[in-house]
């Protein structure tokens, strides 16, 4: 029993090993589209009116 533990330990150990060498894609690509949205609409009149005319309008909706 011993020796399969200690085999199972060791499989578990090299796996994470591998998986903390690989590079983090999930993260970067996650980010990306992000990256590319953010600050796209800074100071842009249009969009404030269309973010003042959405909360006007969520206000006036009745209560659930």
């Amino acid at each position: 029993m011993t020796k399969t533990m200690e085999k199972r330990l060791a499989d578990l150990e090299s796996r994470v090993a591998a998986i903390e060498k690989a590079p983090a894609k999930a993260s970067t690509a996650d980010n990306s589209w992000l990256d590319r949205w953010t600050g796209l609409y800074h100071n842009d009149p249009d969009f404030e009116d269309a973010m003042k005319l959405g909360r006007t309008y969520r206000r006036r909706q009745p209560k659930c």
